[in-house]
């Protein structure tokens, strides 16, 4: 019955070969073939119903010709006058059913159309068998013939999808194996690019690192590293120069106020307001300037002075009695101080200046970073050659279970031996003789 599928694929047992190229092509023709066996014995199952549906049209027209006859026996008339009217539309109404024109669409529309005619006989039909036996005899034996048709079929269509399905496994191996080597292929090619990548930075490093060491036995650059330290030395020397100014007017700010106390306890207001306007000068003579600073000292240190010879202000310490001595000390030590800053700052500026115009470590740091940029590029190509590397091993192993599997789904399609030539493998067939030694 189903001589014409096993027959498609199932021949003398002679090995063949295809490659991995062709395989795709050879499913799809094996697949045509399983579609045309299948429509060609669905055209067949198809004539037999048509015919079968016609010969059962044939029975309706004979039934509706029979309604009212006279022979029919009384006591069965009225069986008579009920199933008719309901049979006979009930039957027209499945033999009118549209068939598709798809094999597997037409063989489940079959099925269905068997069933409901089964279904009006065994209903209303019944009925009528014993008013007219001959012509539902003829209806059963229509019906029949539609079921066995279909019988017939379902072996068929079951066949053709196991076909389809050995035809479906095969593909899905092959695209498994395609995967494989495209996913391989693609590793391999990047491979080059990385290695040449790694080599070039690898180069160009050498290189840089090669101009960077004659970069720092350059005089010049040797120069800037002095004047860098000097720099350095400077504005250290500028911001002791700085704090010395500030403690010198903490220390002569101090005295001011004791002596602006006993100036507003003795009721002396210009005094005292004298003195504390230079106080407000000395808390930060940097910023208050050295000829505002300059100019406020000599009466205010006269003051100190007035109320020390009276006897209304004691200093205790030698260092203030020092400063504020007759000599006018005071005014000396706060133009020294003004005098250090002033030069160390203008040391400092002329060493900054020099120090900008240094290239050279500029250059070298530039490198160094450009350096690093390329050495953090070799540790990224490096991790991805060797991902890529394992990556290749990991897919060169599994090809040859890929192809042995997309050979075996060959193989079944077929059905018989065949060899399987891809690239970088050959699977070759194992025949009968050969597999039973």
């Amino acid at each position: 019955m189903f001589r014409f599928l096993r027959g498609l694929f199932e021949k003398e047992e002679k090995p063949f070969t295809l490659t991995v190229r062709e395989a795709g092509g050879w499913l799809e023709e094996r697949e045509r073939e399983v579609e045309e066996g299948l429509r060609t014995k669905t055209a067949e199952t198809r004539t037999t119903v048509a015919d079968c549906l016609q010969g059962l049209e044939e029975v309706l027209r004979d039934l509706e010709a029979a309604e009212g006859r006279e022979d029919i026996h009384p006591k069965l008339r009225s069986v008579t006058d009920r199933s008719l009217p309901v049979f006979i539309p009930a039957m027209r109404q499945q033999i009118a059913r549209h068939l598709p024109d798809d094999p597997d669409a037409f063989y489940a529309a079959a099925a269905d159309l068997l069933a409901a005619l089964l279904k009006v006989q065994k209903g209303q039909g019944r009925y009528l068998s014993g008013v007219f036996p001959e012509e539902m005899k003829e209806a059963k034996h229509l019906t029949a013939g539609i079921g066995r048709s279909l019988n017939d079929l379902t072996g068929i269509v079951k066949e053709a999808r196991e076909a389809q399905g050995r035809i479906d496994g095969a593909r899905a191996a092959l695209a498994d194996l395609e995967a494989g080597g495209n996913d391989l292929r693609s590793a391999r090619a990047a491979i080059p690019a990385l290695k040449s990548r790694i080599s070039r930075a690898t180069s160009t490093i050498a290189e840089k690192e090669e101009l960077v060491r004659i970069l720092r036995d350059d005089a010049d650059y040797l120069r800037c590293l002095d004047l860098r330290e000097q720099v350095e030395t400077l504005s250290a020397g500028a911001a002791r120069a700085d704090q010395d100014l500030r403690n010198l007017g903490a220390q002569a700010a101090r005295v001011l106020r004791k002596a602006e106390r006993i100036a507003e306890r003795a009721g002396a207001k210009a005094d005292a307001k004298a003195l504390a306007g230079c106080t407000a000068l000395l808390d930060d003579p940097a910023a208050a300037g050295s000829d505002a600073v300059l100019a406020a000292l000599p009466p205010a240190a006269a003051m100190v002075r007035a109320q020390i010879a009276r006897g209304d202000l004691a200093l205790k310490g030698k260092e203030d009695l020092a400063l504020f001595g007759e000599d006018d000390r005071i005014g000396q030590a706060f133009l020294d101080a003004f005098s250090r800053c002033a030069l160390m700052k203008e040391r400092l500026s002329a060493a900054q200046e020099e120090v900008r115009s240094c290239s050279l470590p500029g250059e070298i740091a530039d490198l160094e970073k450009e350096i690093a940029a390329l050495s953090a590029g070799i540790e990224a190509d490096s991790t991805d050659l060797r991902a890529k590397e394992e990556e290749i091993l990991r897919l060169e192993e599994r090809l040859p279970a890929r192809a042995r599997t997309l050979h075996d789904a060959l193989e079944t399609v077929a059905g018989r031996p065949l060899s399987l030539e891809g690239e970088g493998f050959v699977i070759v067939a194992e025949t009968k003789t050969a597999r039973n030694r």
